[in-house]
């Protein structure tokens, strides 16, 4: 049952079967957001470049591990995309 509460596909509505927040890391998470949506914000830099920077910095401050980033990338998305590059 735990397994499927780490599952973004599925939405368990038992309190045990989901996963435990990490609190102590939402403060940084949303300064990282800040810091990443202000250069947007400001058209001093294009969204996707920022959007992989504020990953990095989440993986590195150990907000998110290496392991949610991977499972939360939406595969389908990114080989649309590819295949999309290819033909033009």
């Amino acid at each position: 049952m735990i397994v499927l509460g780490r599952e973004p596909d599925f939405l368990v509505l038992t309190e045990t079967a989901q996963e435990i927040p990490r609190e102590e890391k939402a403060k940084v998470a949303l300064i990282i957001m800040a810091v990443v949506m202000l250069p947007v914000i400001m058209d001093w830099l294009p969204i996707y470049i920022a959007v992989v920077i504020g990953a990095a910095i989440m993986v590195l401050t150990k907000c998110l591990t290496i392991e949610e980033a991977y499972g939360y990338i939406e595969w389908k998305a990114v080989f649309l995309a590819a295949t999309v590059l290819s033909i033009i």
